[in-house]
């Protein structure tokens, strides 16, 4: 079977029609991960399907399916053309979708098979088709997804290649005949009991003990086969979770840290909540964050005004000393007589005493006469007058004083500004001379909190990049991990249990072998009676001994074959291994079960690695592939999935120039030889001659929906 060229439309990510001619031997397909390289391994897997596994609706293109309306359909198709003992042929599945309110509904999945007579392609049925052309268990040995799958030995239809192999199918039907055989003989002898002489019923009891020997010894044989089938299964399960054991023992390690700087994260955010700095202001008056420097310029003010104040008052309080000193002086002054002599008395006369003497026209002080309008009138009129304006002048500036005293400052207001002053001093001034160092202190904590935030942050970030690497790595999920973990402690313990139990039925199979050898030796020892009975013995003996011959030409068989496959994955693992180390593939036969080891000389290889245990089975795989080739006279392509992740760049560059050689047609999908920032090294591939492809999702994708994704698959070389 010659794979020739592939269509695939509206497949998952595969949007639209988008088609691969495969070449003779290697064709590569390079992609990310997550750019649709299982995918297409996966389309193929569906497509040779024959036992009815139906496309669902996840399966759908949904980029496709977004352009559509409502009851608007296009079609899920993969069509292959492949040649087969020199015949083109042609194979393909459809199923048609339509776009409902819901989401989709899927119509009748198609399966269909033409192949080319004189130029006319004549219709045939699919499923006889692909399994005459590429039968299921060859299936089973010519895809493999990813590394796991390349262990064939341990594969459940493995016993059916080793039939399809070998001969030793022709032997099955006497090995399973063969016991009924000796059974139909044992009923004849038992049928004759009653004619028994003494001698015959010993010899029939020690038969008797003798076949209930075998059956417990063949029922305990049985049960340490099943034993060590279910050993050998627990072990395989064990092994395929052991190959990602170092990343299991990462994730283990990397998670309760992820978990602890999560969790510290979320404490010190809630812990420690930032503040708005716009309420506070106001909310916790941070606005009088400055008010130290502002409150000490007011209070110099204050002190300084009120000095000041202070001096402008006993200035102006000795002025105004001065000022009446200097009216009781001109008061004095005014009240000396003109002649110089001394003035009477203060009261006497007074204002109303002259104006008296004026009204009795008489001078009472010297007691004589003054008629009006004489010249002693005229002296007293003078006199009242200027008693009078001096009277005026005194009331102007002493009396007037004393009732409105004149003082320097009308108000109180350097009084007022010190109340305010020492109002806001004192508790207050502390509280406010705090608030600088409060917010100090919150924006140390805050940009403390902030750095110890980012630098958790970068350590998470950084945590969970190493995460994403190994499972990236390994193309495993966390929820994997998780589930592996659980798996291998169970799987641990039930192997425990079942190795106590084997331990138990080797045993037991002791014991019933050394019974039975002692029986088998009493039976030997035995005379064999004459007579009817006797004869029956021979014959279900002659049955025991063909039983025994053909089981031991059945295993016989099986041993070569596996030899021969032994013998041509070394000379497999030497062509792909090259001039490096290589050591030596043995196929081991461990119960009902056959293992690959790889040995260093006379001595198992305790720790191989990654890529040693790759090309191991893949040896093995191209043995086999090339027996199953002989047998039927026909050769099969082999595709796989990922199989060298394991590989350096090195190692791997090595192996596809190796694959490249060798007449055979094989598929790969990988993601080697392309940078990390998704370049291909086309200077790598330069050398190898096969057909490559580029795998990837078209630009300008929104990674948040689906229905922008789609694949596309483009020539390289």
């Amino acid at each position: 079977m010659k794979l020739k060229h592939l269509k695939i439309r509206n497949y998952r990510n595969y949007y639209g029609d988008t088609s691969v001619e495969f070449s003779e031997r290697l064709t590569l397909l390079l992609g990310e991960n997550n750019d649709g390289k299982t995918n297409f391994f996966e389309v193929l897997e569906w497509l040779f399907d024959t036992i009815g596994k139906q496309l669902q609706a996840e399966d759908v293109s949904r980029k496709r399916l977004a352009e559509l309306q409502v009851g608007d359909s296009d079609q899920v198709l993969v069509e292959l053309h492949f040649e087969h003992e020199e015949s083109s042929k042609r194979v393909w599945k459809s199923v048609e979708f339509e776009r409902t309110e819901e989401g989709v509904r899927l119509g009748k999945q198609e399966f269909k098979a033409e192949f080319l007579d004189g130029g006319t392609w004549q219709r045939t049925d699919a499923k006889e088709m692909v399994e005459g052309s590429f039968r299921y268990f060859i299936r089973k040995f010519s895809l493999f997804k990813g590394e796991t799958s390349l262990d064939v030995l341990h594969h459940q239809d493995f016993p059916h290649l080793v039939e399809f192999l070998s001969s030793i199918s022709r032997y099955d039907r006497i090995v399973e005949e063969a016991p009924k055989w000796t059974k139909e003989a044992n009923k004849v002898a038992n049928r004759v009991q009653k004619k028994f002489t003494q001698e015959e019923n010993t010899y029939r009891q020690l038969e008797e003990d003798r076949q209930k020997a075998e059956e417990a010894l063949r029922a305990e044989e049985q049960q340490l086969a099943k034993l060590t089938k279910e050993i050998d299964e627990a072990r395989q399960a064990l092994q395929t979770l052991e190959q990602d054991q170092d990343a299991r023992e990462r994730i283990a390690l990397l998670e309760p840290q992820i978990n602890r700087k999560s969790l510290e994260i979320q404490q010190l955010e809630s812990e420690t909540p930032r503040r708005n700095k716009s309420h506070a202001l106001l909310d916790d008056m941070w606005i009088l964050g400055a008010f130290s420097p502002i409150f000490e310029e007011f209070r110099k003010k204050c002190d300084d005004s009120r000095r000041e104040k202070r001096a402008q008052k006993e200035k102006f309080d000795q002025e105004l000393r001065d000022r009446l000193a200097n009216l009781e002086q001109t008061v004095h002054e005014h009240r000396r007589l003109v002649n110089g002599a001394e003035q009477l008395p203060w009261h006497l006369p007074n204002g109303d005493v002259m104006e008296e003497m004026l009204h009795d026209q008489v001078c009472k002080v010297c007691n004589r006469e003054a008629p009006e309008g004489s010249e002693p009138y005229r002296f007293m009129e003078e006199k009242l007058k200027e008693y009078r304006e001096m009277e005026r002048t005194a009331q102007a500036e002493t009396v007037q004083p004393a009732e409105r005293p004149e003082t320097c400052f009308q108000n109180e207001f350097v009084e007022e500004l010190n109340d305010l002053k020492n109002e806001i001093g004192g508790t207050n001034a502390a509280l406010f001379n705090n608030k600088p160092k409060e917010i100090r202190d919150q924006i140390a904590r805050e940009v403390e909190r902030d750095e110890r935030l980012e630098q958790l942050r970068s350590q998470l970030d950084e945590l969970r990049e190493q995460q994403d690497k190994i499972l990236s790595q390994r193309n495993i999920s966390i929820e994997g991990v998780r589930s592996a973990i659980r798996d291998y402690g169970n799987l641990s313990q039930r192997l425990g249990s079942k190795e106590n139990e084997l331990k138990l039925c080797e045993d037991n199979l002791e014991r019933l072998k050394a019974e039975s050898e002692a029986l088998e030796k009493k039976y030997a020892e035995t005379p064999v009676p004459k007579g009817e009975m006797g004869r029956n013995m021979v014959i279900k003996d002659y049955f025991a001994h063909i039983e025994t011959a053909f089981c031991w030409a059945k295993e016989q068989n099986v041993e070569k074959l596996m030899q021969k496959i032994e013998d041509l994955a070394n000379a497999k693992l030497e062509f792909l291994q090259g001039d490096g180390f290589r050591g030596t593939v043995r196929l081991l036969r461990k119960g009902g079960n056959w293992d690959i080891k790889l040995y260093d000389g006379k001595n198992e290889m305790a720790s191989p690695s990654k890529s040693q245990e790759t090309l191991k089975y893949m040896s093995v795989l191209f043995a086999i592939s090339e027996l199953t080739c002989e047998r039927s006279d026909s050769r099969y392509p082999l595709i796989f999935d990922a199989p060298c992740s394991e590989f350096d760049a090195q190692r791997a560059q090595a192996f596809y120039e190796v694959i490249a050689r060798l007449d055979k047609q094989c598929v790969i999908t990988t993601k080697d030889f392309i940078e990390s920032d998704g370049t291909v090294k086309r200077e790598l591939l330069a050398p190898l001659n096969c057909k490559v492809y580029r795998v990837k999702k078209t630009e300008g994708f929104d990674p948040t929906r689906q229905e922008t994704i789609s694949t596309t698959i483009t020539t390289i070389k």
